[in-house]
């Protein structure tokens, strides 16, 4: 049986129909699987070589880029319409985190749009608390750090470069318990 956070996605399709779409961190594509059904154009940027090759099976059409984003998105020479980063954007240092903000900004094309889901600092179940703290919201959670937003962290990553269309803090059943997440739509604007 699907569960329902398999179909997250289907209320954004219209940022996500006949686009050239960016996935970050596709794992084995249960996100990509969706996106595909609606995008024109799809690339994946993917680091774990296993997951590669199933979403190479998986989607064959998929334009996928093996590599770490934070090194990928500086080079990547594509404009894009929507990137799509599903629970990928929180392992990384504060400086990390804003650069690859930054990166994103700069593949988009002028009206793009960004659809993210982050970590919330109240997913108690997943590392939010207990954990030996290495920056603000910012964790070690058994040797894997992770970052867990606040509604004001997600305001100040984003501010004053996007405008959050949509935001909402919610619970996913993806995962064996159960995960609250920062879901949001960000609309790029021209400075």
């Amino acid at each position: 049986m699907m569960q329902n956070d398999y179909t997250w996605l289907f209320p954004y399709s219209e940022y996500i129909s006949n686009k050239i779409v960016l996935e970050l961190g596709a794992s084995i594509g249960i996100d990509t699987y969706i996106i595909n059904g609606f995008a024109s154009e799809i690339y994946v940027i993917e680091k774990d070589e296993y997951s590669l090759e199933i979403l190479k099976q998986k989607i064959p059409n998929a334009k996928i880029i093996c590599g770490d984003f934070r090194d990928v998105l500086p080079v990547f020479d594509k404009k894009i319409n929507t990137v799509i980063a599903s629970l990928s954007l929180h392992y990384f240092s504060n400086i990390e985190t804003k650069q690859i903000i930054s990166n994103l900004y700069n593949i988009l094309e002028d009206t793009g749009t960004l659809i993210v889901r982050v970590n919330s600092s109240n997913d108690v179940n997943y590392g939010a608390v207990g954990f030996p703290k290495i920056e603000e919201e910012y964790f070690n959670i058994n040797g894997m750090p992770k970052r867990f937003f606040s509604n004001k962290a997600i305001e100040n990553y984003f501010n004053p470069n996007w405008e959050i269309i949509e935001i909402k803090e919610k619970s996913i059943d993806r995962y064996t318990n159960e995960k609250i997440i920062w879901e949001f739509i960000a609309k790029k604007k021209i400075n």
